[in-house]
């Protein structure tokens, strides 16, 4: 989103109005977070997903919340794009994310310099493009 928001989620499809239009979608989030200002990397802030779990939400246990109570309608002006989401993935991009955080990348191609012993991520594509001999 342009606010660098993001939600991951169920999407239940455009969500229109009284009016007729249709210039919204609807999602049911099971996380959200934003954007890094300066590297785009994202952050995970809440997790609704074990919240609904915890309370009784997605068994229908709860006194007075449904997951119809935490759908989020956003305008599709808002949205700058949009994907599948991997939680096992984003999991092993964000211990990357820190092993270079934390020892330097490589070429700022997001290698951790700690992965090659003193080989250069470019040495490394050189060699593995080359055409056999």
């Amino acid at each position: 989103m342009g606010s660098r928001k993001c939600y991951v989620g169920i999407c239940f499809g455009e969500a229109g109005f009284d009016d007729g239009g249709c210039e919204h979608v609807s999602i049911l989030p099971l996380l959200s977070g934003y954007r890094d200002k300066d590297n785009l990397s994202l952050e995970i802030k809440t997790n609704y997903h074990v919240h609904f779990e915890d309370h009784d939400i997605y068994s229908g246990k709860h006194d007075s919340l449904t997951v119809n109570h935490f759908r989020v309608i956003i305008p599709k002006s808002e949205i700058e794009s949009y994907s599948f989401f991997d939680v096992d993935t984003f999991k092993l991009f964000k211990k990357v994310e820190k092993e270079c955080s934390e020892h330097g990348s490589d070429s700022n191609i997001g290698i951790p310099n700690s992965s090659y012993d003193g080989e250069s991520a470019e040495e490394s594509y050189r060699s593995f493009s080359q055409e056999p001999a």
